[in-house]
């Protein structure tokens, strides 16, 4: 299990496509992996303002390791 105190940032990125081919990697060389997303065209609360004329790539991508697999795991990533 990935925990906060066992795991190390392994990428971060606003590309989806680059995102699915790390976590591919890493699934396909046997190293769990966990992740987060956050969308960063999400207006504060209480705005009235639409999503009109944002970019695509305005949500970003967490994939954490856990620390004993980092250096394996930019290996098998190619990071």
């Amino acid at each position: 299990m990935i925990t906060i105190f066992n795991r190390s940032e392994l990428i971060v990125t606003r590309s989806m496509e680059r995102f699915s081919k790390v976590g591919q990697a890493l699934e396909a060389n046997g190293i769990d992996y966990s992740y987060r997303f956050r969308d960063l065209g999400v207006p504060p609360p209480g705005a009235t303002l639409g999503r009109f004329g944002r970019g695509t790539a305005t949500i970003e991508y967490k994939v954490y390791v856990r620390r004993k697999d980092y250096d394996r795991a930019k290996h098998v990533t190619g990071l």
